[in-house]
């Protein structure tokens, strides 16, 4: 019942992107940028990154980012034809939600609970047009990020240690999961093998900006994974309500920094460490012993998502666009918390 209602879900969203990419006009913001950058990288050359930039600004991207751009630089025509863009950017909207889906059926989530944390996702205005009317590439470090849970969830640590580290070669808000999937290696594995799977992720990161390395490593590193870079006061949402002075601040960066230490400190003593420890009790009892999977699976999504909304609560600065990131884990971490409540 629940698959089906997930490729039913998948299918309507699916045709309501191509709907949309038919009868609301395309609204130009970085896209144009993006392929300028793609052709100053691909058929100009250029391998230093503080030389490369377009219309809105230079590029701060790693280098993941420019080789799904490339492919659509071929399939645009250089940009003149959107259509076939839009169109991928559709699908990869409906693979997202097919994803989250994915990820609730293997925790088993009844009938109920899971129309619960997949019927929100439906059909929102703001995501689909930050997907096709926009084509920004928070859409794809969107899906790559839930893929890699998908796949912590299911045991394939290997696989889903490079699709995550996928996900921060296109844009290192990906970052944000980094403590959860350290914690969830280490709850998984020992010390040694953790640090192998960390290893691999650095080793993804290597080969994907090899061609940057071998030239301008400095520069690759710093403009790619730039984490000093001052936002615009004029683009920022979370944090409008404060004056533009002390926006910019230096010190302000340092408080939310210092903030978001803290919080993530406290929730995993507090909350993800009792979370593991009843899980793994839970685990041994012999009515239990058949779901274990199922038990770990669960905790493993709820870590994952509370610890990328803590960073998101202290982002130097969100977007509206931003919004993909934690969108589709709204659902579950309200549902996580019910189930907290009943038990309490």
């Amino acid at each position: 019942m629940k698959l089906k209602l997930a490729i039913l879900f998948c299918f309507l969203d699916l045709l309501v992107g191509v709907g949309v990419i038919y009868y609301v006009p395309f609204t130009e913001i970085d896209f144009q940028t993006y392929l300028q950058q793609v052709y100053q990288v691909f058929f100009e050359g250029k391998r230093d990154y503080s030389q490369i930039r377009g219309d809105t600004g230079p590029l701060v991207y790693p280098a993941g980012f420019l080789f799904i751009y490339r492919l659509f630089y071929a399939i645009s025509n250089g940009g003149s034809n959107l259509f076939p863009v839009q169109v991928c950017f559709a699908f990869i909207h409906s693979a997202t939600l097919c994803t989250v889906c994915s990820i609730f059926i293997y925790c088993k989530l009844d009938t109920k609970e899971f129309l619960f944390c997949c019927m929100p996702l439906l059909f929102s205005r703001r995501v689909m047009s930050i997907h096709v009317l926009r084509l920004f590439n928070d859409a794809f470090v969107t899906f790559l990020s839930y893929l890699s849970v998908l796949l912590f969830v299911s045991r394939h640590h290997f696989v889903a240690c490079i699709v995550y580290s996928l996900a921060v070669s296109v844009k290192m808000s990906a970052l944000l999961y980094a403590p959860a999937v350290l914690i969830v290696l280490l709850e998984s594995f020992c010390w040694k093998q953790t640090f192998l799977y960390v290893v691999l992720c650095g080793a993804v990161q290597f080969l994907v900006g090899l061609r940057f390395l071998w030239h301008h490593p400095i520069s690759y590193i710093s403009k790619a994974f730039e984490f000093h870079r001052v936002f615009l006061y004029e683009w920022t949402v979370n944090w409008k309500f404060l004056p533009e002075h002390m926006f910019q601040h230096p010190l302000w960066s340092l408080v939310l920094l210092s903030s978001h230490i803290l919080v993530l400190y406290i929730w995993y003593k507090r909350v993800v460490r009792n979370l593991f420890t009843t899980l793994q009790k839970m685990c041994q009892e012999k009515c239990f012993v058949k779901q274990r999977n199922v038990i770990l699976g669960r905790g493993i999504v709820t870590v994952l998502f509370q610890c990328q909304l803590i960073g998101i609560v202290f982002a130097r600065s969100i977007h509206y666009q931003f919004y993909t990131w934690y969108f589709h884990s709204l659902p579950w971490i309200l549902y996580s918390l019910g189930i907290h409540l009943r038990q309490g």
